[in-house]
């Protein structure tokens, strides 16, 4: 009968001792980081026909591009946008300012340098690059898509 008692005891400080070297080892040794890698680390996606080719290494878009899309400023990561402003947008707009995320909307004469270097599909007519011209996500204009792109922009931002 004493020992079922000091099993019992055994058990019940167990199970309140072990937890707390749960936590303890992961506060002390674990990392709670999420991260988004950049897109084409291992080169450009397959060519488009009519494209200039690129070249085989992690890929990151050029300033004279950036320049000719309105250029990139002072923002750590740019949105651009080929399509009308709507809905959507204006949800990005609210959740970051304008020095974390600016919204650039582009026109469709510019379609081509869209297409061969920033690779956007009429699909995907969202394109968000940080400040190393490093391309970090494709989104459709939806809801969820959206929804997407700002939970991604807020951790390359670490706003979490």
């Amino acid at each position: 009968m004493r020992s079922r008692k000091f099993l019992k005891y055994i058990v019940l400080a167990l199970a309140f001792v072990i937890p707390g070297f749960v936590f303890f080892f992961l506060k002390k040794f674990g990392k709670n980081e999420f991260e988004v890698p950049p897109l084409y680390q291992d080169g450009p996606p397959m060519q488009v026909t009519g494209c200039p080719p690129l070249k085989a290494e992690a890929y990151s878009i050029s300033e004279t591009i950036l320049d000719s899309l309105n250029g990139f400023g002072s923002s750590l990561l740019v949105l651009y946008a080929f399509m009308q402003d709507d809905q959507q947008l204006k949800r990005v707009k609210e959740s970051f300012n304008a020095h974390e995320v600016a919204l650039v909307n582009i026109m469709t004469n510019h379609k081509n340098l869209a297409r061969c270097y920033l690779f956007v599909t009429e699909q995907k007519p969202l394109v968000l690059v940080d400040q190393d011209r490093r391309i970090r996500g494709h989104y459709f204009n939806t809801r969820e898509d959206v929804d997407r792109l700002l939970t991604e922009a807020a951790i390359i931002l670490k706003k979490y």
